[in-house]
């Protein structure tokens, strides 16, 4: 029995530390830098982290995209995205988040500590001068996304948000996606997988309040994506998410599509989706902060 406890215990710390520290070098299967003309910048987040920031601004765009990527992998996941957007007339803004590509910070807390990081965004978005003080719209994958939501909830400035693949919270995350994402079984992993990852970051999963803030981002605009067949972050966190936003509110789910709708869509549809929101959000009066 002595020696089952130590393999579990192994199993479980090795894989909390694996998943509370990305691969910096991650790159997207068939990566090739884009033509983004981009300028790099230093964010400085509330609790003293330096995150690697880069942006491409237009003369008169109609607003700033902040591009947000997922857990474990950096903005080279976005970076596609953002390149056709500059093409569509946008200003473009991509971050690494902490413990991520090339900014600092020692661990990832999957959502927690990740708000500070793109609050800091906001906040460089809103004030750099070659940014025209244009309106600030958010397109968000995965984790980002349910960063996104916590974020647009306290902010004002965030005149729309595009979320691909949000999670509800980050408990029915760990509970959906567990085996997939970790390559173990689920019993009897899970549980002390997830202390160890709150126990490395001082960081609790319920801290994260995704459900609680989506209600709070009327009167701007929220489109939520989702894969039907996502096997990491559950289908049904789509809907949660949507009956708790306020109008004006959009859901669209996938067939067949597995974890983040824009590598399972043909590009211009998802664009199309995207430039759409942005534009209704663009138009709008700026909402009271």
């Amino acid at each position: 029995m002595a020696a089952i406890a130590i393999i579990w215990s192994c199993v479980v710390w090795l894989t909390a530390w694996r998943l509370t520290h990305p691969n910096r070098h991650w790159r997207p299967r068939d990566w090739q830098p884009s033509d983004l003309p981009t300028q790099a910048l230093t964010l400085h987040t509330e609790d003293d982290i330096r995150l690697s920031a880069w942006i491409a601004p237009q003369t008169n765009p109609p607003a700033t995209v902040i591009c947000v990527h997922g857990w474990g992998t950096n903005h080279t996941e976005m970076e596609a995205r953002a390149q056709r957007l500059f093409n569509a007339g946008y200003s473009v803004m991509l971050f690494d988040f902490r413990a991520c590509g090339e900014s600092e910070g020692t661990m990832s807390s999957a959502g927690v500590w990740e708000t500070r990081d793109l609050r800091a965004a906001v906040h460089l978005a809103a004030t750099h001068t070659l940014l025209n003080s244009a309106p600030i719209v958010i397109l968000a994958n995965s984790m980002g996304a349910a960063v996104a939501i916590a974020v647009a909830a306290e902010d004002s400035r965030i005149r729309a948000l595009f979320s691909d693949a949000a999670y509800a919270s980050l408990e029915n995350a760990a509970a959906w996606g567990f085996s997939t994402f970790t390559g173990l079984p689920s019993w009897p992993f899970k549980t002390g997988v997830r202390h160890a990852i709150e126990h490395l970051t001082g960081a609790r999963m319920s801290d994260l309040s995704v459900m609680d803030a989506i209600g709070n981002i009327s009167p701007r605009p929220v489109l939520i994506a989702h894969g039907a067949d996502d096997p990491i972050i559950a289908p049904h966190d789509a809907h949660a998410l949507f009956n708790r936003a306020q109008e004006p509110k959009e859901l669209w789910i996938v067939p067949d599509a597995g974890h983040v709708v824009a590598e399972h869509v043909p590009t211009d549809a998802y664009d199309s989706r995207v430039i759409k929101l942005f534009t209704r959000a663009a138009e709008c009066p700026a909402a009271p902060r």
